[in-house]
């Protein structure tokens, strides 16, 4: 499932900042997708902190991500850090397809731009993935 795989990929490369901070947890809140996709992700949580994710082991998962059940909030919440990624997912997804797609894209405006700019020494060099 592709939002299970993103959130699983997104966990790793938080969990790999983390790992290089020397004593830093975080709790992890995706946005609210579904009732069956809730569920999903939730599982695919526990199953992570139960059997650990590539280099990382369980017991490392669980260290990193201390709160046992995955929080979930709903977009109503308004929540800053959801905003935030939103925004950021945003302006990198259209950047993604002005660059894929040349004169075809559609512009990614001054906004865009200045969001990118912001956070582009952030970003893994042809991978468009956050740091």
């Amino acid at each position: 499932h592709a939002y299970n795989y993103a959130f699983t990929q997104l966990l790793s490369q938080i969990a790999l900042w983390l790992s290089i901070q020397s004593e830093g947890a975080a709790d992890v809140m995706p946005e609210a997708r579904g009732k069956k996709e809730d569920k999903d992700l939730r599982a695919v949580y526990e199953d992570l902190r139960s059997a650990g994710f590539g280099s990382l082991t369980a017991t490392q998962l669980r260290a990193l991500f201390p709160e046992a059940r995955l929080l979930i909030s709903r977009k109503e919440s308004n929540i800053a850090g959801l905003q935030i990624a939103d925004l950021l997912a945003a302006e990198q997804k259209i950047l993604t397809v002005q660059e894929t797609l040349g004169a075809d894209a559609y512009g990614i405006g001054r906004f865009g731009e200045q969001v990118n700019n912001a956070i582009s020494q952030k970003v893994i060099p042809g991978g468009r993935r956050l740091i």
